[in-house]
């Protein structure tokens, strides 16, 4: 069997996809195991903490919050919070203008892998705490989206994919 050069080129990106996609599905089955090992014995009053704590842990990720939204005009309450940092404990911000608001507006996953503070300059926190990258997923109740699950990172070009496969793994249980 001869194949054409095209025919070739083709064969190889196949290959390089289905690799690609491979390595992202072991980096999320990583994660998973990482995080389940951290919750085992989380009482269920804490899940919430120890699931944003495990995940930051798990993705090398400087903040993972989970956050309540009510109202487009009102602050935004994170309701969990991993900050590596520890800068933030409680945590209250602004929707307008944030990666969040992206999340909320499209009521699907938004990512950035780089540019973050550039894309949104009315966003003072991300300055604040040097965050340049961002995975965020939202929530839902009842088809109505009600909050989110978001990392951000200092670092640039986090793997999003596995993160997302992560965030949809916990999804109903960090919903309930």
């Amino acid at each position: 069997v001869r194949y054409s050069g095209r025919d070739m080129a083709k064969s190889v990106k196949k290959a390089i996809a289905e690799i690609d996609a491979f390595r992202e599905d072991r980096i999320a089955l990583v994660m998973l195991q990482d995080i389940a090992l951290s919750l085992i014995a989380t009482p269920e009053p804490e899940y919430l903490s120890g699931f944003v704590e495990a995940a930051g842990q798990a993705m090398g990720a400087d903040m993972v919050l989970v956050s309540r939204i009510r109202f487009p005009e009102e602050p935004v309450t994170a309701i969990a919070i991993y900050d590596r940092s520890g800068q933030a404990s409680h945590y209250e911000y602004p929707l307008r203008g944030t990666p969040c608001e992206q999340v909320f507006i499209d009521n699907q996953p938004f990512v950035m892998g780089c540019g973050l503070q550039e894309a949104f300059p009315s966003d003072e926190d991300l300055g604040a705490f040097g965050l340049n990258s961002y995975v965020g997923m939202p929530l839902f109740h009842e088809g109505k989206c009600f909050g989110l699950v978001a990392a951000l990172f200092r670092a640039e070009n986090p793997p999003s994919e596995p993160i997302l496969k992560v965030f949809k793994h916990f999804e109903d249980r960090i919903a309930s």
